[in-house]
């Protein structure tokens, strides 16, 4: 069984496609330092994980797991027009004790912020 490349896994992490904690341990095999982005979150993906927060489909913890796996990765780059707005919902979204706790309302809030 061959390893998955880092690409594979970072395209998994944003996507939200995968248990991140199993993503997360497997990307514990590449060294943290990367000279550039090999993947980038885009709108889409927050907002798929927004919806399916706001649908049932996974819980609070889940979704700052997700956020705090990609907070910080120097291999993720943000969508170009919506750097900013995807830092502040990372930045969220990873640390509800120094932002705002994520709740249907805050969710929604976010939804219309990058639609």
């Amino acid at each position: 069984m061959t390893t998955p490349s880092r690409k594979h896994l970072l395209l998994l992490l944003v996507g939200g496609d995968a248990p991140i904690a199993e993503i997360v341990e497997q990307l514990a095999a590449f060294e943290w330092d990367s000279d550039r982005e090999l993947v980038v979150l885009t709108r889409a993906h927050a907002l798929s994980m927004l919806d399916r927060y706001l649908q049932g489909e996974v819980d609070r913890a889940a979704v700052e797991a997700w956020a705090e796996a990609i907070e910080g990765r120097e291999d993720i780059g943000y969508e170009p027009e919506a750097e900013e707005i995807l830092g502040d919902l990372v930045f969220e979204l990873a640390n509800p004790e120094l932002a705002a706790t994520l709740d249907t309302d805050r969710a929604s809030a976010w939804v219309q912020r990058m639609q």
